[in-house]
């Protein structure tokens, strides 16, 4: 145990009692990728088969226990704030989870070699590797097009997440560095790295406006500085007739 993972796992707790809050007591589910959430819960349901079977300490098992939960109670309370939607939204987001978990397993099958996961919890292990950093894309999509209005909360959660990646990404340098049994796995390495850089790719296509857009919000501040100046006017006619 180190501080960087500490840290990592801190913030990715952190994340979510905050989505948690905003669910059970705010009640407001706008802007969250429900999509995205289920996609976290299956990353963990995947990752954490061996919770049964392998002991490798204490506080180990406690987070594991805790993801699962909170993946759960999350989608859950997610679906009790939603309330009904329409059948076809369900089913368009049904599609493009099928989509994604279908990618995400191809992908580990084309890993193999290099994953060192062998056995039915180890290609399991390996498919929740793959399958995490694409699970906060749809959460992304929704930041892209509601860019103009995203919920602090929501950029909080993002942040923290993203957080949670980098630290873990420093644990595992360090522990390649001063953990002699520690055996490197450049599979875990590759797609968390890529899973980090997902928030700043995010962000970046978050500050982009299209063209269109970026005319449009120009013109509407150009009429809204042409009505100002036609009330100041109209007030001081009336100041110099007084």
């Amino acid at each position: 145990m180190n501080i960087f993972r500490l840290v990592g796992d801190g913030c990715h707790i952190l994340a979510v009692f905050l989505m948690l809050y905003q669910l059970e007591y705010v009640k407001d589910a706008t802007d969250i990728s429900i999509l995205s959430q289920e996609l976290l819960l299956i990353t963990f349901v995947l990752r954490y088969l061996d919770i049964g079977t392998h002991f490798y300490s204490l506080y180990n098992t406690l987070v594991k226990m805790f993801y699962l939960w909170s993946a759960v109670a999350i989608c859950a309370q997610f679906k009790l704030a939603r309330g009904n939607i329409r059948d076809t939204m369900v089913e368009n987001e049904r599609i493009q989870k099928s989509f994604i978990l279908i990618v995400a397993f191809i992908i580990n099958i084309a890993a193999l070699p290099y994953s060192f996961a062998f056995g039915f919890q180890g290609f399991m292990w390996g498919w929740s590797i793959v399958l995490e950093p694409a699970a906060l894309i749809p959460q992304f999509v929704i930041l892209y097009e509601n860019r103009l209005r995203v919920p602090p909360f929501v950029k909080a959660y993002i942040f923290l997440m993203w957080i949670y990646r980098v630290f873990y990404i420093m644990n595992w340098i360090y522990r390649s560095h001063y953990e002699p049994y520690y055996r490197p796995n450049y599979f875990v390495y590759f797609f968390g790295a890529l899973h980090a850089l997902t928030l700043p790719l995010a962000v970046l296509l978050n500050r982009y406006k299209p063209y269109e857009e970026r005319n449009s919000s120009e013109d509407e501040r150009g009429t809204l500085t042409l009505l100002d100046l036609e009330q100041d006017s109209y007030e001081l006619l009336n100041d110099a007739e007084d």
